[in-house]
């Protein structure tokens, strides 16, 4: 009778931890390589669901398009870079966080060479996305110092690529008329802000910070500002950060 108890026991123990497992644990993916400049059609999230294999031969921003997503009537999308095959290691920041929170939009991700695992799905499969690349090079600036500082005009887009080897601060300078408040929105989440407003006598202006913006507490003078975007190093070991500012 104990014998029997106990294999019973043993049986919902083991249902139990199965039912538990994250789904990529058992899940047999199907692997296709992921090109670039082509649009994919997103499917539902299953077991044996695509995950895109993406080779990066060198230091590489990855930008993602996507359209047609519409999150209602209990749809909703997931995109999210991983380094093993499984899924379970997100390449953190680097992840797709942005992606698929609104219908169309438009994300950037620095990533060192290796090897990656796309994993994207839209419940109502309609979505579609496209990846393209850019070069580093193509947009970092030689910003590093208040003298080589770049004037932000508003509603114009910056880029920026920080990696391990450009890895150095970006100078902003920013021009105010008029009394008027500081507003700098982007792709940028409130955790990793590394950004700093400072006056023409580099007191440090008090600003708030939430994701996608970050503004000053009220209106400030007419005069010179400098914006500074910095990364620690150690930040940017595993991966690199990718922002696209503009000022309101």
């Amino acid at each position: 009778m104990r014998r029997s108890q106990k294999a019973v026991f043993m049986m919902l123990f083991m249902i139990s931890v199965l039912a538990i497992l994250p789904v990529s644990a058992s899940a047999a993916y199907k692997y296709e390589s992921l090109q670039f400049d082509k649009w994919y059609t997103l499917n539902t999230d299953t077991d044996t669901m695509t995950v895109y294999k993406l080779k990066i031969t060198d230091n590489t921003i990855v930008y993602v398009n996507w359209k047609d997503y519409h999150d209602r009537d209990n749809n909703w999308g997931y995109g999210e870079i991983y380094r093993d095959k499984i899924c379970q290691q997100p390449v953190s920041p680097v992840t797709m966080d942005v992606f698929l929170t609104k219908t169309s939009g438009r994300n950037g991700f620095v990533l060192y060479k290796g090897t990656y695992y796309v994993l994207m799905f839209d419940r109502a499969e309609r979505a579609q996305a496209i990846f393209t690349k850019g070069k580093i090079k193509s947009i970092n600036k030689p910003n590093y110092c208040l003298s080589n500082a770049i004037q932000m005009k508003k509603r114009k887009k910056i880029e920026i690529a920080q990696t391990k080897t450009d890895n150095y601060d970006r100078w902003y300078k920013i021009v105010l008329n008029k009394k008027e408040r500081i507003t700098i929105s982007g792709n940028f989440r409130q955790y990793e802000m590394d950004f700093y407003l400072y006056d023409s006598n580099f007191n440090e202006i008090r600003c708030t910070k939430k994701d996608g913006i970050f503004e000053t507490d009220g209106k400030q003078p007419r005069g010179t500002y400098y914006l500074v975007v910095r990364n620690p190093v150690y930040t940017l070991l595993e991966q690199g950060k990718y922002y696209c500012l503009s000022m309101k």
